[in-house]
């Protein structure tokens, strides 16, 4: 009788675990296929069937990273309420995720930014998604208010601007120490208050 075939969805999250674990030990760049393979118990050709290559496999370790913070954000986009108060929660919730993840373990943390820098596609996408979530709520906000379609692109433009401290990872892990939560809340109040001048 014949093995049960392995689902791959679950030998590759497998693997991301443990890619995930061997980064935080030793960072991107000596992090292994061979390795990876080793911590699952299984052979490195295997390895390759699931990724084709360490970057393939580092890559889809980035957008499952990026991933998980997207579907907490778009939770908070899509509730009801006022879409203000959905903005400022949003935006909160964006630092603090970050934050945590920083403090958590910030060699992890300073990989993922390696691995963020070299998978430039992933992390245009997950930009781009979490910045037209934040212009859906702005837009929701302003169609309330007598303004056009450039304003409410030139406004919402002026925001981003305004909250990239807090959203920005790379910002966060190079000013950490000046950071809480208390700062970001701040910044957001003044950012929407903004907005709904």
């Amino acid at each position: 009788m014949p093995r049960p075939r392995p689902d791959d969805d679950l030998v590759k999250e497998r693997m991301l675990l443990a890619a995930e674990t061997l980064l935080t030990r030793h960072g991107p760049d000596k992090v292994t296929v061979t390795d990876i393979a080793a911590q699952c118990g299984m052979s490195q050709s295997n390895a390759y069937r699931y990724f084709p290559s360490k970057d393939s496999l580092m890559a889809a370790l980035a957008v499952r990273w990026f991933a998980e913070t997207e579907n907490k954000l778009n939770r908070i986009a899509v509730s009801g309420g006022p879409a203000d108060a959905r903005l400022a929660a949003f935006l909160e919730t964006q630092f603090a995720i970050k934050l945590a993840t920083h403090d958590q373990d910030p060699d992890l943390f300073q990989s993922y930014l390696l691995l963020a820098q070299r998978n430039p596609d992933a992390v245009a996408r997950h930009s781009a998604q979490l910045s037209d979530m934040i212009t859906s709520l702005a837009v929701e906000m302003l169609s309330e208010k007598c303004v056009t379609s450039q304003e409410t692109a030139e406004l919402t433009r002026v925001f981003l601007d305004m909250t990239i401290l807090i959203r920005d990872p790379w910002l966060i892990a190079r000013f950490r120490d000046e950071l809480d939560i208390d700062r970001a809340r701040k910044i957001i109040e003044v950012a929407i208050s903004c907005l709904n001048a």
